[in-house]
């Protein structure tokens, strides 16, 4: 069962909402306190509303610092070179520079709003840079406050649908494992498969991560942990793709790995049987080298392989194992 993440319309009417209200909010605050240009107090709005209330913030208190700097460039070089369309352009080729340098160029556009405020008066005053200061403070309170405003409920619930499926996934994966193990050589999907799923949970890890910074100040830490863990045993079994491969011709090691996999698969959604699988395993593996001695190149190289698969499927069930610690 595949499951690609999509923003749905919910996601868009919501942000829409939170963009139109907002910045009108912040129009209106700023012509009650009588500013100028009030409606650029609506823009900062616009443009500091983020996917996340962790990114709004962040972004706001970076358009504060490059406020500040935008500002003492703007007063120093109007008081030497004058009101013109050269100190203009001084001015906005330096703060590029310097946001460009610091990653900072999702604050240039509010800056450069400013400057065009400032630049063409003829004398800069107090009252012309706190009025510039108030527009901003203005549509970044808005914006932070109206980011508040997120729908937790569906955002759990597609990741909770996303972690079923997951696993879902995870079950198909090892019956056709077994079948490639156990079968004649053919062409499978299986490695393919493993590619796709890691490729989905980097994408899910990401929506993880927005629901966990929207949570605040709740801390829910679960979905990125758990997404990130299976990410975590998805590369193990990539990285078993060529073990597995030169194995097959050994019967013995077949039926190790195809008993074991099916175990797996059958507590994949289980937290409780980690311990039991894994005191099973090391058994195994104490097993596997208290046996004879390899007689032969190729028995010693089928042993090595076989160890190996199975240190690798140990730290498959321990990835799990801490996980479910960590939360408890």
């Amino acid at each position: 069962m595949e499951f690609i993440p999509k923003i749905n319309l919910n996601d868009y009417t919501m942000h829409a909402l939170r963009t139109g209200i907002g910045s009108s909010i912040a129009i209106l605050i700023a012509e009650f306190f009588s500013l100028d240009f009030s409606s650029s107090a609506g823009i900062i709005t616009l443009l500091t509303l983020a996917v996340t209330k962790t990114e709004t913030i962040r972004l706001g208190i970076n358009r504060i610092s490059t406020f500040l700097i935008t500002m003492f460039f703007t007063m120093t070089f109007h008081l030497f070179l004058g009101n013109n369309w050269f100190t203009f352009g001084i001015v906005l080729t330096i703060i590029t520079f310097i946001f460009s340098y610091k990653n900072l160029l999702s604050t240039l556009s509010v800056n450069a709003v400013s400057i065009t405020h400032l630049m063409f008066r003829a004398k800069i005053t107090v009252h012309d840079l706190l009025n510039e200061f108030y527009l901003l403070l203005i549509g970044l309170a808005i914006a932070i406050i109206v980011n508040q405003f997120q729908d937790y409920s569906r955002q759990r619930k597609f990741l909770e649908c996303s972690k079923e499926s997951v696993e879902q996934r995870f079950v198909c994966i090892f019956e056709k494992m077994i079948d490639y193990v156990k079968g004649p050589e053919k062409k499978s999907t299986i490695w393919d498969e493993i590619i796709q799923l890691e490729n989905d949970l980097m994408e899910l890890t990401k929506c993880a991560v927005k629901y966990q910074q929207n949570r605040l100040p709740v801390k829910d830490d679960y979905y990125v942990d758990y997404f990130e863990m299976r990410l975590q045993q998805c590369g193990l079994l990539h990285n078993l793709h060529y073990e597995i491969k030169n194995i097959r011709n050994n019967e013995e090691a077949i039926e190790i790995i195809s008993l074991f996999v099916n175990e797996i698969k059958k507590h994949i959604e289980d937290q409780f049987f980690c311990s039991e699988q894994i005191d099973y395993l090391s058994e195994l593996i104490v097993e596997l080298q208290d046996e004879y001695v390899p007689s032969s190149k190729q028995e010693f190289i089928n042993k090595a392989r076989l160890y190996h698969i199975l240190k690798d499927f140990e730290d498959f069930l321990k990835f799990k194992k801490r996980f479910y610690e960590s939360i408890e």
